[in-house]
């Protein structure tokens, strides 16, 4: 099934602080504790994004009923860098 909110991609559960769970991502997002470093789910590395993360833009981002603004915010850049890409070349 899908990914729940809280839960890696390859669906490793986040439930611990510091947090193991994202040492698979072999790219520079992460900062010394291991902790995703991004601005709302966004991060430096292009392409590469976070969802469902605790406190991602607000207090409800990890919750069922609030993953659903964060999804609609990173799909409406996902897209708007997709078409700026496309118009470039």
């Amino acid at each position: 099934g899908w990914p729940t909110p809280g839960t890696a991609l390859l669906g490793t559960p986040c439930w611990e602080r510091p947090c193991n769970c994202f040492r698979w991502i072999d790219v520079p997002v992460l900062d010394r504790h291991g902790m995703p470093v991004h601005q709302k789910g966004i991060t430096a590395v292009r392409g590469l994004y976070f969802l469902g993360l605790p406190f991602l833009s607000k207090m409800s981002s990890s919750f069922l009923f609030g993953v659903g603004d964060d999804a609609d915010r990173l799909a409406d850049h996902i897209v708007t860098n997709l078409v700026s890409r496309v118009h470039m070349h």
